[in-house]
């Protein structure tokens, strides 16, 4: 694990997701000069030079997929027979806290309805 964690570093803002969820338990399938993927109730890539078949060891298709940038979208798509794909971006703040008068709290599950 520790040289997955080492080959994430390198871009350490960028595969901070996949970073995360492999110090907090998720299951790491692979780590080689191609990229890093991990599993955990998603399937989780960092793919610099993306060959699917060579991280993700042939396991079963994944219900959903995360992909630490996104210039391997189509690829990974195509990979596991996915329709399609959605573009997320997602902001990393590295303090330990914001000073605002802003109340930020989680999403529900019925907020959903209201979008």
């Amino acid at each position: 694990m520790q040289n997955a964690i080492t080959l994430l570093n390198q871009d350490y803002y960028l595969n901070y997701p996949l970073i995360y969820a492999l110090m907090h338990g998720a299951e790491l399938i692979g780590a080689n000069q191609h990229g890093v993927a991990c599993s955990s109730p998603i399937r989780i890539f960092s793919c610099w030079r993306y060959q699917p078949s060579r991280i993700s060891q042939n396991r079963a298709k994944p219900d959903l997929v995360l992909i630490c940038g996104s210039q391997n979208a189509t690829a990974v798509a195509a990979h596991f027979g996915m329709d399609g794909f959605l573009e997320c971006h997602q902001l990393y703040y590295p303090l330990q806290s914001i000073e605002s008068d802003l109340e930020l709290e989680p999403l529900k599950q019925e907020d959903a309805a209201s979008s």
